[in-house]
């Protein structure tokens, strides 16, 4: 009987839900403010994590200029045949 769907079943695996939701918004809190201070305070780390994100945002503005000479690609013909 225990797999119909009750009122009772419906709050214990609700309940149990809740529980798993909260304590996985709290393990992230924590972890969050963890990495948050070793990356204040260590410096290699800090270096790691900037490097990537240069690396990141090069690859960003490479696709950008991707998408900057295809939507110019009528004015480029354009100045080469006149």
């Amino acid at each position: 009987m225990s797999n119909y769907l009750t009122l009772g079943n419906v709050a214990k695996w609700g309940g149990r839900g809740l529980v798993g939701l909260v304590g996985a918004v709290t393990v992230g809190a924590v972890v969050s403010v963890g990495v948050k201070g070793l990356y204040k305070n260590l410096k290699p780390l800090r270096t790691v994590v900037d490097g990537a994100g240069d690396f990141l945002n090069g690859i960003g503005k490479g696709i950008s200029n991707i998408g900057k000479s295809f939507s110019n690609s009528p004015k480029a013909i354009k100045g080469v045949f006149g």
